[in-house]
């Protein structure tokens, strides 16, 4: 009980606007994940399975892999990534531990002859790696995987991995056959992307200008942050009509970041939100340069999408970090895309310039 009520103090909280309740940071519990609050009503399918199967024209791909690249990378190359965030992510997708995707998508899905591409250096442990995942082993497969991220005499971890292993796998994953590899496995989530972009423009009644915006977005919602997770449009209309002035939506988007920015959740070894520093310095630039009514509605609605949808992120990058950890860095990624201007991952991002 006493936890709780640590917690309770802990958990920040910010005024409401007019009609509007703006939600706790994180929106969901830390310890159990449950979403706090009000329940935000949810639709499982809002595009057909043809509307998704739809190519994505070649500029705006293009487009999206280049700004959720960079978000990644900051400007290095996002196919070589390798990080210890959900206990080992990589790619360019950051198929991690975590979210199974290293195990059930990555190695599972991986051709046999891309395994003798790899270094000497890890090209056994790929290849079991493939082998445990196509044969359902998970306990083989963890127990690479753990090796792979525990230090030994001599070669620590640096940055989720053993440093004898980093450069053989980076340079592995940046390979034009695995790079192919990565290309096909995120082309469902781009045309699932371009898929939500066209349906969004259309309710709204917009122009097939805003498609490489919204398509970015949504890939980067896809890849990075869990997908939209029922929330669409009518989230944001709802909210829209209560907040009235632009102004109004930017000030709830920014006021919830600094509550993110105050929270401290105790008895994990991250007890602060990912992208905080970066919330910082986008409440000041979004405040000041887009608390306005000259604001686009286009900016304005993926803005408030994109806090809604921070409200409900429950990803905890176990054991380090609690439920809802991710928060503020969804909003960060949601906000820099949607107004086109922020900072991500400690860079300033100015997109869609003409």
């Amino acid at each position: 009980m006493k936890r709780l009520a640590t917690l309770f103090f802990l958990i920040s909280f910010v005024p409401a606007h007019s009609e509007v309740q703006i939600s706790p940071c994180p929106g969901v519990d830390p310890t159990s994940g449950s979403v706090r609050g009000e329940p935000l009503k949810r639709i499982a399918s809002v595009t057909s399975s043809e509307e998704d199967r739809t190519p994505v024209p070649p500029a705006i791909a293009k487009a999206a892999l280049n700004i959720v690249g960079r978000f990644e990378s900051g400007g290095l190359e996002p196919w070589r990534n390798v990080n210890g965030t959900d206990v080992l992510s990589i790619g360019f997708s950051q198929w991690n531990v975590n979210a199974g995707s290293l195990y059930s998508n990555f190695f599972r899905n991986l051709p046999e002859d891309l395994v003798s591409l790899s270094d000497p250096a890890v090209r056994s442990d790929i290849r079991d790696l493939r082998e445990a995942a196509n044969g359902r082993r998970r306990e083989q497969f963890d127990a690479i995987i753990d090796r792979w991220t525990t230090s030994k005499r001599g070669d620590p971890v640096v940055q989720g991995i053993r440093r004898s292993l980093r450069d053989p796998l980076q340079s592995w994953l940046g390979s034009s056959g695995v790079v192919d590899y990565q290309v096909k496995l995120i082309e469902p989530n781009l045309r699932q992307a371009y898929s939500y972009a066209r349906k969004w423009a259309s309710e709204a009644g917009w122009g097939n200008e805003q498609l490489p915006k919204l398509t970015a977005y949504f890939f980067d919602l896809q890849i990075y942050n869990g997908g939209r997770k029922g929330l669409w449009r009518h989230n944001v209309t709802d909210l829209r009509a209560k907040l009235g002035s632009r102004a109004a939506s930017v000030k709830l988007a920014t006021d919830w970041l600094s509550a993110c920015s105050a929270v401290s959740i105790p008895g994990n070894l991250h007890t602060k939100m990912y992208g905080r520093n970066d919330a910082d310095k986008n409440i000041k630039l979004w405040n000041e340069d887009f608390m306005n009514e000259q604001t686009s509605e286009v900016g304005i609605e993926m803005l408030l999408f994109g806090y809604l949808r921070a409200t409900i992120s429950d990803g905890s990058n176990r054991p380090k970090g609690f439920h809802g950890i991710y928060a503020a860095d969804v909003l960060n990624r949601r906000g820099t895309i949607a107004l086109g201007e922020g900072w991500v991952h400690d860079t300033k991002f100015v997109l869609f310039e003409e």
